[in-house]
């Protein structure tokens, strides 16, 4: 019986389930429905586990099935979901792998990848060359480090978020207050418009308009700066996660 259970329903879960059938590797991997498990296909080493868990779910599942070690290659911002699985492990003595996302996905050769606003700034300070900022108007002041003739800020169109840009001396022609959601077209004419070299972004996955703002970039040539979850820094590749199964899996032989 396995004990290695990988938590799924993302490219990353996919492979990682895919490379533990291919090394023959025994594994279980839990995924939300239906369309899960047919992503998956037929699997002879991996045993497929349908269906969404709460925590106590998820301690009981641990410890029917003896496991050892929990990889969590759910979405980047599936924030409650990580948390619970983090406790569930906990609570039952578990090692716990968070798989990052491969970075090579984000579908753009030239990008760059920080945990923070403030590592975002201080990496645009060393570069030259116009900024579209959507990250909105909540932490705008932390560009001020940045010469504010580069800074291109799209925030909402609430006086709220206008006064924030305002404050820190932004100029009314660098401040494009909108509401979203906003297509691949729209942030392509508005990365051209004003020039951008660079464009910095919350990593929000589809729903916030993610996959948009980085096939503008791609056919602009506008460079992703892109601010990935604190607990998204934290973590092993997918690469790194296969080498941690084959050395798992020869120590439990």
């Amino acid at each position: 019986m396995s004990n290695i259970f990988i938590f799924g329903g993302t490219t990353e879960g996919r492979k990682l389930a895919l490379g533990c059938e291919l090394l023959k590797i025994p594994a279980y991997v839990s995924v939300a429905s239906e369309y899960g498990s047919d992503v998956l296909g037929e699997l002879e080493v991996v045993k497929v586990l349908e269906g969404r868990m709460n925590i106590d779910e998820m301690s009981k599942k641990f410890s029917e099935l003896n496991i050892s070690v929990v990889y969590d290659a759910t979405h980047p911002f599936a924030t409650v979901v990580k948390e619970n699985i983090k406790t569930a492990c906990g609570q039952n003595g578990i090692e716990y792998i968070r798989v990052l996302r491969n970075i090579t996905d984000i579908g753009t050769e030239d990008y760059k990848l920080v945990s923070s606003v403030d590592e975002a700034v201080d990496y645009l300070t060393t570069c030259e060359g116009n900024v579209f900022v959507a990250t909105g108007s909540k932490e705008i002041a932390k560009y001020k480090k940045l010469d504010l003739s580069r800074v291109y800020a799209r925030v909402l169109s609430a006086v709220e978020s206008i006064n924030a840009c305002k404050e820190i001396g932004l100029e009314g022609s660098h401040i494009i207050a909108m509401q979203g959601p906003f297509s691949e077209r729209l942030n392509i004419a508005l990365m051209q418009e004003y020039n951008c070299k660079y464009m910095v972004s919350k990593q929000t996955g589809n729903n916030g308009g993610f996959d948009e703002k980085i096939k503008a970039c791609e056919n602009t040539g506008c460079i992703p700066v892109i601010i990935l979850p604190q607990s998204e820094v934290v973590g092993i590749s997918l690469e790194e996660c296969i080498q941690n199964i084959k050395i798992f899996n020869k120590e439990k032989v």
